[in-house]
């Protein structure tokens, strides 16, 4: 066939072909259809939550210039980098029997800065006028009116009485309630009037900044106005929607998934290929006889491969793109959409090109003459010859047989379809080696399932906070025996740590702790260690202080706790006095979570230094297996019993933990599944096109005596053959990749890892594996019932 011919000819060959093999045609572009979806899914994902967070935060400040005074506010308000500014006050917090009251205050007038949102009546502007939400009146037992008069407590004992101005929208699921006052009352109330103001800003230009730009604004723009960095507080939520402007953690999370996927469909694509032009050998040499060419015949697959990419590729970036705004509609954009249907386009076009470059040699490479004797019996070229004599001949060992004929195509289908398995098997491992009860107990619930502590208003009402309250303390060796009385107690653990303030660098009278540790805890103490020396001895001369969370430090201040350095320490034993240290060394990671503060002491020296003080701060309350609900009532009953101390519980803390760790398992599992889909269409195309290249074959075998079952009974062999193949890669290889990620995270320090073996998805896995190949046997043994033998025949 001359280049001179019709340049379209191959165009046309190629498309009355794909119409003549509609159900091999059809996984392809099923696959191809998913490969496309999938990849703009995992494109506009990341991109979509931040979008959504963006817009979510369009009328929230990017940061918070924190307890600023009049003269720093007047400096920020210069400062050109500021596009807008507003101010808040927020009291102190104070607890009321199940619910926790807010005295604050919030210019509502601003849309800019939405501080809150005013669902009816109007702002308070009278010094005694207040907005409240109606959740708020119903824990009151009150009807909501605009115009109603409320009398709220203080933390000093005494009450106010407010107007109710009107009423904003209430935050789900919340127990703190904020009572809102107006500008007045924040000058001259009560319980805003000695507290500084806040500074709610937005910077110009924010949103084109990367991370680390948008931080260097803001801490300049306090730097300039006299605010000390510790009061930037930057809004974490918007800073997170900034690109990072660096490879990070989670880009090379997304890009190691994109890989899989894509090396999942190149190996699928290229795997259905193989099959499909190992199945039409014949043509191929038929059309050499006629004049096609080697280049030709490259061209003439590759052709293919485009036609059903430009059919398959759009539907599967429409389908993607519905997928996506159906999981995050706040954050889905057209253009993104349009850029990134772009990029799926070339990427899956470039996907297609790989995967059918050795077919299409391996099509252009039949000659005339290997064409016309080629048979999927003859399989593969150069395979050695049986020098048996004699076999036993079953519907299995054929189905044996015809397997091993063509070792290639049998390795690539099981290998693309191990690729599914492997990883499902592996997330499931995951997902069944951590232990959900530790995975919640993070802090000091680690210890047990409820703390019991210094209340908030107790430790706020003291002149000197909590360090006051621990000279009388509440946390006594009574009440811990009362606890211990209910039955389903364990333990009960004690954290112990001094209430402080600090002098270092541009910290002053900086509230902190200091926590004890004893002397056995120093071996530990000391592998922690990362700046400096320490000794026990040096430690135990009351000179020397331990720094821990030297990084937090860091992040927060700008600056690091160096070792050599002096810090003063100021206490409070019912007169206050100060000590200084010199700083010995820094630790990172001990006892995180149940460590507070910045400073390590020896417990002997803190004793000597605050001798006769009870510094118990927390009593961690461990109980009995299957005992926890049991405790709770008494336990609360016993708390509400002394006004001092307040209660959390693990339960409070799971609801929160166990949502945020099942939508993470819930992404790795859909993402999984997409790719076992790829492996469960490659494995029906294999078993249906083997079928169809069999169906002379197995005509003849019929006609020889073998019957219908026994010819049942091969082809669910060969598919099966197939199946075990897939679940062993899967299951040998998935645990080994599972068991290396548990271990993994462990050493990372995820104290929830406990290897266990998925037992249960294996099996799950496997009979699924197992049941296609029946279930495709069974169908495609009824299509060839309803041929006749002779009609079969004829075609050989």
């Amino acid at each position: 066939m001359y280049e001179t011919q019709n340049k379209r000819v191959i165009g046309h060959l190629a498309k009355a072909d794909l119409k003549s093999k509609k159900m091999g045609n059809l996984f392809i572009a099923i696959t191809i259809i998913l490969a496309a979806s999938l990849l703009m899914v995992m494109g506009l994902f990341s991109g979509s939550v931040k979008l959504d967070m963006q817009r979510k935060l369009v009328s929230a400040q990017d940061v918070i210039y924190q307890n600023v005074n009049k003269e720093q506010i007047g400096n920020l308000r210069q400062d050109s980098r500021i596009s807008y500014m507003t101010l808040d006050k927020l009291g102190q917090q104070m607890e009321v029997d199940d619910y926790i009251i807010w005295q604050v205050y919030y210019d509502g007038s601003s849309e800019t800065i939405k501080t809150m949102e005013l669902v009816e009546g109007k702002l308070p502007q009278q010094e005694k006028e207040v907005v409240v939400s109606k959740a708020y009146i119903e824990k009151l037992g009150k009807e909501a009116k605009v115009g109603m008069k409320i009398s709220v407590p203080l933390l000093s004992g005494e009450t106010e009485e407010y107007v109710v101005s009107g009423f904003i929208k209430a935050v789900k699921n919340s127990n703190l309630y904020p009572i809102v006052h107006s500008k007045a009352y924040a000058e001259t109330g009560s319980a805003l009037k000695d507290i500084r103001y806040d500074a709610l800003a937005k910077i110009d230009g924010s949103t084109g900044m990367s991370q680390a730009e948008f931080l260097d604004t803001v801490r300049d723009i306090g730097e300039q106005a006299g605010v000390p960095r510790a009061q930037v507080n930057e809004n974490n939520n918007f800073l997170e929607t900034l690109p990072e402007g660096k490879f990070t953690g989670n880009t090379l999370t997304m890009a190691i998934i994109g890989v899989i996927i894509l090396a999942a469909a190149v190996m699928v694509i290229y795997s259905i290929f193989y099959i499909s032009i190992s199945g039409k050998t014949r043509e191929y040499g038929q059309l050499r006889t006629l004049g096609m060419t080697r280049k030709q015949i490259r061209k003439f697959v590759r052709r293919e491969g485009m036609i059903l990419a430009a059919r398959a590729v759009p539907a599967g970036i429409v389908l993607g793109g519905i997928v996506s705004f159906l999981i995050r509609p706040g954050g889905f954009s057209f253009t993104r959409a349009a850029v990134m249907a772009v990029v799926a386009f070339a990427v899956i076009l470039l996907t297609i090109l790989i995967s059918v470059m050795k077919p299409a040699k391996m099509a252009a490479s039949v000659s005339p003459v290997e064409a016309v004797r080629y048979s999927t019996y003859t399989g593969e070229s150069g395979q050695k010859k049986t020098a048996r004599l004699q076999r036993k001949i079953t519907p299995f060992s054929l189905a044996r047989m015809n397997t091993a004929r063509n070792r290639k195509k049998t390795f690539i289908t099981m290998l693309s379809l191990g690729i599914g398995g492997v990883l499902f098997i592996g997330v499931m491992t995951y997902a069944a080696s951590v232990d959900s009860d530790q995975y919640v107990r993070t802090g000091q619930f680690q210890l047990g399932e409820f703390t019991v502590s210094l209340s908030g208003n107790a430790t706020q009402t003291a002149r000197h906070g909590a360090a006051e309250v621990q000279l009388d303390n509440p946390l006594t060796r009574e009440v811990e025996d009362e606890m211990m009385e209910i039955p389903g107690v364990k333990q009960i653990h004690k954290i112990r740590s001094a209430y402080v303030s600090y002098d270092y660098k541009d910290q002053a009278r900086q509230e902190d702790m200091v926590t004890p540790f004893t002397k056995s805890e120093f071996s530990e103490l000391k592998e922690c260690l990362t700046e400096g020396a320490l000794d026990y001895r040096e430690l135990l001369s009351g000179n020397q202080i331990v720094i821990r969370a030297n990084d937090q430090v860091e992040e927060i201040y700008g600056w690091r706790f160096q070792p050599g350095d002096k810090v003063t320490i100021h206490y409070y034993d019912g007169e206050e006095f100060f000590k200084t240290y010199e700083i010995a060394g820094a630790v990172k990671g001990f006892k995180d979570g149940l460590t507070n503060g910045w400073f390590l002491l020896p417990q002997q020296v803190l004793t000597e230094t605050l001798p006769g003080v009870d510094l118990t701060d927390t009593f961690v309350v461990e109980t009995r297996e299957g005992q926890r609900d049991k405790v709770e009532e008494p336990l609360g009953e016993i708390v509400d019993a002394h006004p001092q101390l307040s209660m959390s519980t693990l339960r409070q803390q799971e609801a929160q933990s166990r949502d945020m760790w099942n939508q993470t398992i819930l992404i790795l599992v859909s993402i999984v599944l997409f790719i076992i889909c790829f492996s469960m269409i490659n494995l029906v195309n294999t078993l249906i096109s083997n079928f169809m290249s069999q169906k002379t074959e197995l005509a003849m075998l019929q006609s020889i005596g073998m019957s219908g079952k026994q010819i049942q009974k091969m082809i669910i062999g060969e598919g099966l053959i197939l199946a075990v193949g897939n679940i062993f890669i899967s299951i040998l290889f998935g645990s080994l990749a599972g068991y290396g990620v548990c271990r993994l995270m462990e050493n990372l320090g995820a104290s929830y890892m406990d290897y266990q073996f998925p037992l249960m998805y294996c099996l799950i896995y496997a009979a699924v594996v197992l049941l296609v190949p029946c279930v495709i046997a069974f169908f495609m043994i009824r299509r060839f019932r309803k041929e006749s033998l002779m009609e079969r025949l004829r075609e050989v």
